[in-house]
């Protein structure tokens, strides 16, 4: 039987790039140098090396990665077991102490592993009707609750989020105490001490929200509210002093008690300038008084005294000191005098109104009424001329409750402007007894009449026709014969 004839198969020959440009080489330009051949062997052997380092970089860049987040994720989680621990400790702490914090909060430094955590301490008041940060609950018992807050950071976090742990106190079972402290316009007031002395001795300083939270045991107390260069609605600077609040309080077992108080910087009145209006020229003028009166119907009792220390002289200017709690939505109504019988009417130009801001200085101008006396030889009936020597006159504000409170009764009045006359000095509203003193020769005094009369006021539309006149007569009433006496 013949062999079969199997063909053999070809053999197959892979080559690379670079091979096949070798072969295509050799069949152009013959045999290549083997210099040739192994600068090709070392091009690839730098290209592999490149792809592997872009691999290996690749590889390290992921384990960096990784160990990245798996150390911000390890800080993460001893942040929030520190935020924990803070929270428990904020918890221990006194209400007193927790309501400080909502006022200033208070940072700490941890190590722990080697890296530096800030912890970061904070309260909020919150009352039992308002989910808003507040004091202003309506009732005394809607006691509601602080809430804390542990803050950590630390250098490595950036700009992400700090780790926040949150807690809820309620105020102590037993006994507390709430100060709330607010200002004209209800905003709060913070930075005020408030104290209680009694079976136990407690003192907060009220919060941004204007409370002041303190734990003390049942009884009686004294409670006091104050703060360097603040006074209340009655002008003074410690609570204790002012008789419009409670000196004491009692604060029964397992209840919360809940007070409240007005407060503000002070401020003042500089200067307070007295002018009166010259009815012949009609234009204002310098004047002098003994004191003014300031008035707000907030305030108990309603009016303040402006006056000089001292002996009562009159004065051009006026001041007081920073002692004025600073109405400003409800001005003071300014006037002079003393009482509230030398208020002059709403539509009369001698009073004015005043606002008065906090720390700040207001200065003021009054207007006073003009006074013109005249003294004549003869009677009323029979009216000479104006006595040729310088009379004294005598001033007495006879208004009920003005006698005590305003100048010294009957107080002389020196007449400067012309023999026989003074002319228009301004003096406040009111009602008042004139009485002049006529020197004779013989160096004895007469005392005219006592003329009992009102005080007009500027009234008159026609300024040269404005002011009060009083007209008194050397003869005396009816022309009979004075005896030799003197005013008072």
């Amino acid at each position: 039987m013949p062999k079969t004839s199997i063909a053999q198969p070809s053999l197959v020959m892979i080559r690379t790039f670079s091979a096949r440009l070798r072969v295509r080489g050799r069949s152009s330009i013959g045999r290549r140098s083997l210099a040739a051949e192994a600068g090709d062997t070392l091009l690839e052997v730098i290209i592999s090396a490149l792809l592997l380092g872009i691999i290996v970089v690749g590889v390290f860049s992921g384990l960096n990665s990784t160990n990245a987040a798996t150390s911000l994720n390890r800080a993460r989680s001893q942040a929030d077991a520190l935020a924990e621990q803070n929270e428990e400790q904020l918890h221990s702490l006194p209400i007193s102490t927790l309501s400080k914090l909502e006022e200033k909060a208070v940072s700490k430094t941890v190590e722990q592993g080697g890296t530096k955590f800030e912890v970061i301490s904070s309260a909020t008041y919150y009352p039992a009707s308002s989910t808003s940060s507040s004091c202003t609950s309506s009732s005394a018992t809607e006691v509601g609750y602080i809430q804390t807050a542990s803050t950590v950071t630390w250098h490595s976090l950036g700009k992400g989020k700090p780790v926040v742990e949150t807690g809820i106190v309620s105020p102590p079972p037993d006994t507390s105490l709430i100060v709330e402290v607010t200002n004209e316009l209800a905003e709060p007031v913070a930075g005020m001490e408030a104290q209680v002395t009694g079976p136990t001795s407690a003192s907060a300083l009220t919060s941004v929200s204007g409370c002041a939270i303190l734990a003390v045991s049942p009884g009686e107390y004294a409670i006091n509210v104050h703060r360097t260069g603040y006074v209340d609605q009655n002008w003074f600077p410690e609570s204790k002093e002012d008789s419009f609040y409670e000196k004491t309080v009692y604060l029964p077992a397992e209840t919360t008690t809940k007070k409240q108080y007005l407060f503000a910087p002070a401020a003042q009145l500089k200067p307070l300038t007295f002018k009166y209006l010259n009815p012949e020229s009609g234009k204002e003028e310098e004047d002098k008084a003994l004191n003014a009166t300031l008035e707000n119907p907030e305030m108990s009792p309603t009016t303040r005294l402006v006056e000089k220390e001292g002996n009562a002289t009159y004065l051009a200017t006026m001041q007081t000191a920073k002692i004025i709690y600073p109405f400003h939505k409800k001005s003071y109504t300014l006037y002079a005098g003393s009482c509230i019988a030398n208020k002059p009417p709403v539509e009369e130009k001698e009073q004015t109104t005043v606002p008065f801001f906090p720390e700040k200085e207001q200065k003021a101008t009054l207007v006073l009424p003009a006074l013109i006396v005249d003294v004549w030889t003869g009677t009323e009936k029979s009216r000479g001329g104006l006595i040729k020597t310088a009379p004294e006159i005598f001033l007495s504000d006879t208004d009920e409750g003005c006698e005590s409170t305003y100048h010294k009764q009957e107080t002389i009045i020196p007449t400067n402007e012309k023999v026989g006359a003074l002319k228009y000095p301004g003096q406040p509203w009111g009602t008042y007894t004139v009485c002049v003193n006529v020197p004779f020769e013989n160096k004895t005094t007469k005392k005219i009449e006592n003329k009992h009369f009102e005080q007009l006021g500027q009234k008159n539309s026609n300024p040269k026709k404005e002011g009060t006149v009083v007209n008194l007569y050397e003869g005396g009433p009816e022309g009979k014969e004075l005896k030799a006496e003197s005013c008072p």
